[in-house]
């Protein structure tokens, strides 16, 4: 029988590489096979990890599903969209921060005391990435997350008036959220209800129920 344990550092890593390209909680299931595994294989939940691994370990087609939590407010229960997949998994943090959204299978959080600053967590890995705007109480909000090499965008979509949201942008050092408007014109960018927001490939687009769509990038003038 052949002995997998032993398989060469560099092949577990080649292989881990692609089993991270299908889903992330099936990489994490593969470092738990065995001890040799686990040192070959990079730690996603390792505190220090550089850019490039903080967005290789990004999860991606997760949803959080709306639900009762458990009694201690931090057991939530995820699906992947594309394989189906559940998972229900243990967030700690959600015990002392407030849900504000989730994109992509990230959790938008705040502070429960004021000013109630935002960040944004990983819930598989317990990656977070704290905000210094603080996030408005409001009874509607949509939010998205858009990462590159060297920047992460954090986009907002909130309650404005019974018709229209709207929207505001944030990066991690940025005292105040950014309202979205269009170039020269007065006023934030505001979105007809019921708007859809989506990252994709580093920019958040933004859909309206009339056909309409925007993409904001991370110099917020688009």
């Amino acid at each position: 029988m052949a002995d997998w344990s032993s398989l060469p550092p560099d092949l577990v890593r080649r292989i881990g590489d692609s089993v991270l390209n299908d889903d992330l909680d099936y990489y994490i299931g593969m470092r738990a096979v065995c001890h040799n595994w686990r040192l070959a294989m990079v730690d996603p939940c390792r505190c220090g990890l550089d850019v490039v691994d903080i967005l290789r370990f990004r999860p991606r087609n997760w949803i959080m599903l709306d639900e009762e939590p458990d009694d201690d407010n931090s057991i939530r229960l995820f699906i992947n969209v594309v394989t189906g997949r559940f998972i229900r998994q243990s967030v700690p943090m959600l015990r002392d921060h407030v849900l504000v959204a989730s994109s992509d299978g990230l959790l938008i959080l705040a502070d429960t005391k004021y000013p109630h600053a935002g960040g944004v967590l990983n819930p598989f890995t317990g990656w977070f990435l704290r905000f210094a705007a603080a996030i408005p109480r409001v009874h509607r909000v949509r939010a998205a997350v858009a990462s590159s090499d060297d920047n992460t965008l954090l986009v907002f979509s909130f309650f404005h008036d019974p018709y229209d949201d709207a929207v505001s942008c944030a990066h991690p050092t940025a005292s105040e959220l950014s309202p979205v408007g269009f170039p020269h014109a007065a006023g934030p960018l505001l979105f007809s209800q019921p708007a859809s927001m989506v990252a994709y490939q580093g920019h958040v687009y933004v859909a309206d129920r009339e056909g309409s769509y925007w993409i904001i990038r991370h110099n917020f003038h688009d």
